[in-house]
Formats: structure tokens, sequence, C-alpha cells
């Protein structure tokens, strides 16, 4: 899996044009430093996505917008992403592609009632583990009474800390902590 991540990012670095570094500590004690999403997980998903025909993508804690841009290239979906770090989010808006939508918001503090969405992705949002869980009750809370079923897509989240209520489709192992899970609520 290592060599896969390799070559991937080597494909999409070229295909991007993105060269340099796009890592940035973060400014928020609950938010974790803002590293990009490796291209290979974002194929995987994107693979997800398309085979379950996902429409509706939110992006939690969306940086610089490369999962978001990467998907919006890779699927037919619509894709919105949030993100609390200002500056971050001023430049992601300068490199958004089409389908996409940006907010500086804190995903804590989302009203995901008013979301139509059919899949959120959490890309290790949080340095504190009762903010993962927390934010996982509150997306399960919100889609209880549309009776839809729904994705949750985590990459780099211990297994310890995933939602009972969310059953686990699939995970890919790469590297000891790297991991993706594909979760579904029905």
């Amino acid at each position: 899996a290592i060599f896969y991540e390799i070559v991937y990012s080597i494909i999409y670095s070229i295909k991007y044009f993105e060269f340099g570094s796009h890592i940035l500590k973060s400014e928020n004690k609950n938010a974790t430093d803002i590293v990009p999403c490796a291209y290979y997980f974002l194929h995987e998903i994107s693979n997800f996505i398309n085979e379950k025909n996902i429409k509706n993508i939110v992006d939690l804690g969306s940086g610089f917008g490369r999962t978001a841009n990467f998907l919006s290239d890779n699927t037919k979906a619509n894709i919105t992403g949030y993100e609390l770090n200002k500056k971050v989010f001023k430049k992601s808006l300068m490199l958004k592609n089409r389908n996409v939508r940006f907010f500086n918001k804190n995903i804590m503090q989302v009203n995901y009632d008013k979301i139509k969405s059919q899949c959120f992705i959490m890309i290790d949002p949080f340095t504190k583990n009762e903010d993962t869980i927390k934010l996982q009750k509150k997306i399960i809370q919100s889609r209880t009474s549309k009776k839809n079923t729904f994705y949750l897509i985590t990459v780099n989240i211990n297994k310890k800390l995933l939602n009972k209520n969310l059953k686990n489709l699939k995970s890919i192992k790469t590297g000891k902590k790297g991991v993706i899970n594909f979760l579904v609520k029905n």
C-alpha cells in the first residue's frame, strides 16, 4: 500500500501542479494541523463514492480543498467543505473547482439537520477523541428523522472511536496508522 501512496502522489502532484508543502500548523488547540489527505486515499474514496452513486458530500475540516477538488474531478457529486482556519479557508476559495462550496465555519457548530448530504468525510480533524465521538453523534442524530442511508468516511481515525451505530463496510489499512473506514447507517 505504501507503493500505491507514492505512485499516486507523484501522478496527482504532476496532474494538479501541486508542488511544495501544503502542511500548516493549526491555530486552534482542538483542531489537528492541516495536512492534505494522501492521493491514494482520495482515489479509494472516489471509487467508493462512484460505486455507491453518492451525489452530495460534506468534507469536515476541508483544509486547502484537496479532498473536495479531487472528488469534484473524479465523481459527479456536489461537495461542501467546512474549514475553521480563516487563512486556509481563503486560500481554498482561490483553488476551488466546480461543484465545490467552502464555508469558514467550526464543524462542531454546523446545523447538520439542515444539510442534505448522503456522505460525510472526516480526515482526522480533532486533537481530542471526545470531539470525534461528539461529532459522529451529532451527524447520526441529524439523520435519524430523514430515514435515508448515509455514509461516513473516516481517514486516520482509530476504530475504537467509531460510533457503534455505524456499520463498517470496508477498511483499507496503509502503513502503521493509516486507515480509511467506509461506514454506513441505514
